[in-house]
């Protein structure tokens, strides 16, 4: 999603009890289709429990996952989220063990995930036109080598729950617990309220749920807390944790060149607030770095900008936004941009209706903790923004998605 510097040391992911609550009668509604949606319907489904949809806005499943195949006969390539974001890939394999008993079937399952399928990034970087020797020594990454992130969501995760996923459902309102909707959250837990969540949509089709988990965008959130969404309005200690944590903007497009005329990745500004923060992004690099394909075959740069910083560029159409990033490609290089473009694809987040943004900037951490607490004993939130660690990172959503599913069987696990 961003550059940082990053730690060998994964997560670790709590243990999820298998076909626990296979007995569990209630509905639970999950809103998103996302990396979070996803992963909480899969743990879903790993306890057992039968009765459970997703709900979907868009036509597509995953969220700020997205690839193309238009850019390079050989390989896809992300639009969304690209970095592993830990210098080895044992996080992804990790990502998919619900549980002790079943870890080695579950890594016998993963067979193209081989340390072969994935990129050991150390690229030689410059800020601007001078290169920073410091800085490629000190950073290293892991990325996807033939694959990509929205790939290995639709294997690994989806095909699980495809058929509970529901496509082209946007929500209009969520009518939740009117009698504890301002009352703490561990005033709440409890399954003996008799009063469903109502879940309409813009359709105006009506779903009953015992339990929602809202794996809403932040920057969507943001939007629809002022546009009433949520009947009674949020606690307010919730919606002061929505309006404090920033989920700015952020595109990528992607120029297939004649030749290969660009280093590794030039950095635009700020190169220690970008690699220890991934605050104000704006990055040209090669993606194709480390994939190994032949030295004839097509090139392809890509320019990726995320930060307040780049709001304006965000509000222009695709082909106005690709021609400011060539500009400023020209300006690094000479005009070669210019000369050297064939075609471009252009992924502006901001401009995704039911996306809003890019991901969620460092904040405090008590932001993060209120953004995922659950309101009125049955409407629980999960995304990377609710992740007090891992925020803006794919396993945060991920580990937030698998986090939200236990606690809406909390009780029930209990019994």
């Amino acid at each position: 999603m961003g550059f940082s510097l990053l730690s060998g040391n994964t997560p670790k992911y709590p243990a999820i009890p298998k076909d626990k609550a296979k007995d569990y009668n209630g509905n639970i509604v999950i809103i998103g289709a996302g990396v979070a949606g996803l992963f909480a319907a899969r743990a879903l489904q790993h306890m057992g429990v039968k009765n459970y949809i997703v709900l979907e806005a868009t036509d597509r499943i995953g969220g700020r996952l997205k690839q193309t195949d238009n850019l390079h006969n050989d390989v896809p390539l992300d639009m969304g989220a690209e970095w592993i974001h830990y210098t080895n890939e044992q996080v992804v394999k990790d990502m998919l063990v619900f549980d002790e008993e079943g870890r080695k079937q579950a890594l016998a399952a993963m067979e193209g995930l081989e340390p072969t399928e994935f990129i050991k990034y150390q690229p030689n970087f410059f800020f601007r036109k001078k290169e920073r020797k410091l800085i490629s020594h000190l950073y290293q990454e892991t990325k996807w080598k033939r694959s990509t992130w929205w790939q290995w969501l639709d294997k690994y995760i989806y095909r699980h729950v495809e058929d509970k996923v529901n496509l082209n459902c946007p929500v209009k309102k969520i009518v939740y617990d009117t009698l504890n909707a301002n009352e703490s959250e561990g005033a709440i837990e409890s399954e003996n309220q008799s009063e469903q969540v109502k879940v309409i949509l813009e359709s105006g089709e009506i779903y009953m749920a015992d339990k929602v988990i809202c794996t809403i965008p932040l920057a969507v959130l943001k939007k629809e807390v002022e546009n009433g969404m949520f009947d009674p309005p949020l606690p307010q200690n919730k919606i002061q944790a929505i309006d404090a944590v920033d989920m700015p903007p952020g595109f990528r497009i992607l120029f297939e060149m004649k030749d290969k005329f660009y280093p590794d990745a030039t950095v635009d500004n700020g190169i220690c607030g970008q690699i220890m923060d991934g605050d104000e992004v704006c990055a040209i690099y090669d993606p194709l770095y480390g994939k190994n394909l032949p030295s004839d075959g097509q090139n392809v740069l890509a320019f990726v900008a995320i930060g307040n910083k780049y709001a304006d560029l965000g509000e222009l159409n695709d082909e106005e936004l690709a021609s400011a990033a060539l500009a400023k490609i020209d300006k690094y290089f000479d005009g070669k941009g210019t000369k050297n473009h064939i075609k471009h694809e252009v992924q502006n987040w901001t401009q995704e209706p039911f996306i809003l943004g890019s991901y969620s900037f460092p904040c405090d951490p008590k932001h993060n903790k209120a953004l995922g607490e659950t309101v009125g004993g049955k409407l629980l939130f999960a995304g990377e923004h609710t992740s007090i660690k891992y925020h803006s990172l794919v396993n945060g959503a991920a580990m937030e998605g698998r986090r939200a599913a236990v606690k809406a069987l909390a009780n029930h696990l209990k019994k």
